[in-house]
């Protein structure tokens, strides 16, 4: 076969395979918490991304552009994923090509392929997150770069620079690889006639850069102030880095192996599992070859980024796995060059080293593939919750973060709360928020759906239980979900529910159950009532025998005539005939029963709602349907 038309075969069956496997985790993955609020961020405008990229967000804007045009094609979690699925058939690719370049055919295969098996690329393959667009970037800025060092030909000079400058503005990590890429690029001018094109190229990288440096500078030091990253003692970062690398991981649940402190047991193994993968990287680094330049840029861009990396981690607490994915197609470069060194001079050898780094590799992508709510596992709580979800009910979360989670991943109609935070740039929550939420809470609803979220972090003194105890609470935590990350409790309130302990009527605006016992779908007007604005829902203790249910409401006042408002009233979700609003008062029944609970679930539905006139509503412009002035149980 044709050399050009075997390596377009290689070509395309590699982008074929990455294109599907990121699909396919596209679809099946659970989401997470960096994921969601990059999903939320795309619902803004796009000078209010500009305004958070460039005050609050650690990252450049670079991203979250290409995603915001993505966006305009659709907005489905697996429609935003393709991206990032196409961006790993691209790097695999590329990383292909780059082998091509700089050694045999042999070990560029199998470094795209071990790169195609890594649970770190597939499981960022399906992440709307800048991790495979950046290794994408920087893969085609390492080619551009050898590709003008050795031909000097001016687009190569124009393509290196700005795919430089690219990678930085999808994210500054990119700033390790271009280290490494600008110093081969100044000793390769030095002996190469086309010494004044790259110093052109490599100035013009920088001038493209620079203006995003100060923004860079106040981003760091607000991370800083906000606490900064998470910390990993130094002790943990190679062998956290080997373990990630080749069998996958949880995040920031640490591997007992080394967390144990080197007690001699079978936590060993993760690391041990790591040593072949070392290993061939090691071989990879030899000298030898007889294009020292290539090789020289492979050893930079394999060793310089990820040490540089790991470096800077010890002073800005910056580690974590997706961090360095861009740093993984050099790492497996390396390791593709030493399997190929090895096999010259022992078959034997470098078929059992190929074996086991393989065989260890796609074990933890077998471990992937069986765990797709990993990292945090909001799937199977939104399931849950769905599954559980009764009239009374409400979700409860402890900060916006985990609120955005749920939100992707929500199935169920209930009404959802988050707690404040309490520490700039934490999300943790304040005891006092929390025992106002609770107070509320349990003179709203009949049980709190209450999801913790990483609770050593974000509810570090229990606020939310001790406070839920003190309203007469029982915290139950759900079987299966005790995870140290996202977990379940159901929280049941009792007192405000136990019977004789409701009025059977609510009167606006006095009442002790005004206006806590009121879900969403009233807003107090300036006089004596509340409005309806299309959706509302009461509590109410469990009627006698033979009641009815009263309405004490009028249509509001407009200055053309209209069809008066058709509403609909369900009862624990049972539904009532439709009736259209009289002016005065309401009387539905009696209620069939029986009631089981002691409180009942009164939906009300009002249609149509309209914006009254500014004449004769103070200029008050939201929907309107009634003016409510009281609901409850008559004979």
């Amino acid at each position: 076969m044709n050399k050009r038309v075997l390596e377009a075969v290689i070509g395309v069956g590699l982008f074929g395979a990455a294109a599907g496997l990121g699909l396919y985790h596209g679809a099946v993955r659970g989401t997470w918490t960096d994921e969601a609020a990059t999903v939320y961020l795309l619902t803004k405008s796009w000078g209010e991304i500009w305004r958070i990229a460039v005050t609050h967000d650690v990252n450049p804007f670079g991203s979250y552009l290409l995603w915001r045009l993505c966006r305009l094609g659709g907005d489905s979690l697996f429609y935003l994923r393709g991206l990032s699925a196409l961006c790993f058939a691209i790097s695999t690719v590329l990383l292909y090509r780059l082998g091509l370049r700089v050694g045999r055919r042999a070990a560029a295969l199998w470094a795209a392929l071990f790169f195609l098996a890594t649970p770190l690329a597939q499981f960022l393959s399906a992440q709307v997150r800048y991790p495979m667009l950046l290794t994408a970037v920087v893969l085609a800025s390492a080619l551009a770069l050898l590709r003008l060092v050795e031909t000097g030909r001016t687009g190569a000079a124009v393509a290196w620079a700005l795919f430089g400058a690219a990678s930085f503005h999808v994210h500054y990590f990119a700033g390790f690889v271009l280290l490494a890429e600008g110093s081969f690029a100044l000793l390769a001018a030095r002996r190469s006639p086309w010494r004044k094109k790259i110093f052109l190229a490599a100035a013009g990288l920088v001038a493209l850069i620079l203006p995003w440096l100060p923004v860079l500078i106040g981003q760091l030091i607000g991370r800083e102030a906000a606490g900064g990253g998470e910390p990993v003692r130094w002790t943990l970062l190679s062998p956290l880095t080997l373990v990630y690398l080749t069998q996958g991981f949880h995040y920031w649940q640490l591997p007992r192996f080394w967390a144990d402190r080197l007690a001699p047991r079978a936590d060993y193994l993760p690391l041990v599992l790591a040593l072949p993968f070392l290993t061939a990287l090691v071989l990879g680094s030899l000298p030898g070859g007889r294009e020292p330049d290539k090789r020289r840029l492979l050893l930079w861009l394999g060793w310089g980024p990820m040490a540089a990396f790991l470096a800077v981690s010890l002073v800005l607490q910056l580690f974590s796995p997706h961090y360095f994915l861009p740093f993984l197609p050099f790492l497996t470069l390396l390791a593709g060059n030493g399997l190929t060194w090895l096999w010259a001079r022992s078959k034997t050898a470098a078929g059992l080293l190929a074996v086991a780094v393989t065989v260890v590799t796609l074990g933890g992508a077998a471990e992937l593939w069986q765990h797709p709510n990993w990292p945090e596992g909001w799937r199977p709580i939104a399931r849950t919750i769905a599954a559980a979800a009764a009239p009374g009910d409400v979700v409860v979360l402890p900060n916006l973060p985990a609120r955005l989670c749920y939100s992707l991943e929500k199935r169920d109609s209930l009404p959802v709360f988050h707690l404040t935070q309490g520490t700039p740039g934490r999300q943790i929550v304040a005891p006092r928020a929390a025992a106002e939420a609770m107070a509320a809470l349990a003179a709203r609803y009949r049980r709190a759906l209450f999801v913790t979220y990483y609770p050593s972090r974000f509810d570090p003194t229990g606020a939310v239980a001790r406070e839920a105890a003190r309203q007469g609470a029982t915290v139950t935590p759900v079987p299966g979900f005790a995870d140290p990350r996202v977990g379940l409790q159901f929280i049941y309130f009792r007192s405000p529910f136990e019977p004789g302990g409701m009025a059977p009527q609510i009167r606006f605006p006095a009442g002790a159950q005004h206006p806590l016992q009121l879900a969403a779908g009233f807003y107090p007007d300036p006089a004596a009532e509340w409005w309806t604005a299309g959706e509302a829902q009461v509590l109410l203790p469990r009627p006698p025998d033979g009641a009815r249910l009263e309405i004490d409401a009028t249509v509001p006042l407009t200055l053309f005539d209209s069809a008066l408002p058709t509403i609909t009233v369900a009862i624990n979700s049972r539904p009532v005939p439709t009736l259209v609003m009289p002016e005065g008062r309401l009387r539905l029944g009696p209620i069939p029963g029986p009631f089981a609970e002691p409180w009942v679930v009164v939906d009300l539905s009002c249609r149509p709602t309209f914006v009254p006139d500014v004449l004769f509503h103070d200029g008050d412009r939201r929907p309107k349907c009634l003016l409510v002035r009281s609901i409850g149980w008559s004979r």
